[in-house]
């Protein structure tokens, strides 16, 4: 009979010492998540207001944006995740309107739960999945298709009920960095455009693309009057005088050899004739950019 109490007694013990704790998902590393604007938050939106879904205030949780990604590390031994999802009523109203996305739970690599198309103002839905045996969670939010505005996001009262190791952010693997660019060459060359427009007596500012190793010598001749170029960097500027269409002939030369080509300038209404190029950030860094960023 005490054999069979001592028994039982490690057998209740054992079990309480094996009960699953929680871990939420707001204790996490956060700032491993991808996303298409701003930083996912702790118990707050995006935009750093109370967590609300559909009128319903949350204390726990994690705001986030459309498109998101948030990757998890699992030992295995972790039991489930229970949360609640949907759309943060915080977005201005006319970006409400149009508000929509889908989050999406994988596991190890297979869709494990998904929620649907959702819409801003409807209730949050309910999560409750396993995850024994997985290793590898990613708590994915989709833009439905239709753009970002408004697509503030929120995991609520997200935690995992765990046995063994606790789960851990993760950054996403990136590709080691290659250059296909092929080298510029030493000897100099311009390149395209060679049309631009601008209006008599304005101000002048264009700097003819110049590739090619420095120092070099820069020329241009039959420029309108009123401008002049600048024989180290390639830069006219002043203001144009009189209306027309210019061919000026441009040449650059250094130690390795020498080029030219044809610019026209057209001084008159006809401006823009070179569309302008670069590069928007919005869908990497949002709001959260600066110098060191862009350089990298």
């Amino acid at each position: 009979m005490k054999k069979y109490f001592s028994a039982l007694l490690i057998i209740l013990l054992s079990s309480f010492t094996t009960a699953p704790r929680i871990v939420w998902l707001d204790e996490l590393d956060l700032s491993n998540v991808d996303q298409s604007a701003g930083k996912a938050i702790a118990n707050q939106s995006m935009w750093k207001t109370p967590l609300s879904i559909a009128g319903e205030k949350f204390d726990r949780g994690v705001g986030t944006h459309a498109a998101s990604v948030f990757r998890i590390k699992l030992d295995g031994k972790t039991v489930s995740f229970k949360a609640s999802a949907g759309i943060d009523d915080s977005a201005p109203e006319h970006e409400l309107k149009q508000a929509s996305a889908e989050f999406i739970i994988l596991g190890d690599g297979k869709i494990i739960w998904r929620s649907g198309i959702m819409h801003a103002g409807e209730k949050a839905k309910q999560i409750d999945i396993s995850v024994k045996g997985i290793k590898s969670l990613i708590l994915r939010v989709d833009h439905a298709g239709d753009g970002i505005a408004g697509d503030r996001t929120n995991w609520v009262n997200a935690r995992f009920e765990v046995k063994g190791v606790d789960p851990v952010s993760v950054k996403k693997e990136r590709e080691q960095e290659y250059i296909l660019t092929p080298a510029v060459a030493k000897q100099p060359m311009i390149n395209a455009p060679y049309i631009y427009g601008a209006r008599p007596g304005n101000p002048f500012l264009f700097t003819v693309p110049i590739s090619g190793e420095r120092p070099l010598k820069i020329t241009a001749t039959n420029l309108p009057e009123g401008l002049s170029i600048d024989s180290n960097t390639g830069i006219i500027t002043g203001k144009a005088i009189n209306p027309g269409t210019y061919t000026v002939h441009i040449s650059a030369k250094n130690q390795y050899g020498e080029t030219s080509k044809d610019l026209t300038l057209e001084i008159g209404e006809k401006i823009s004739l070179t569309p302008p190029m670069g590069w928007n950030s919005w869908n990497v860094f949002g709001a959260d950019i600066d110098d060191k960023k862009i350089r990298r």
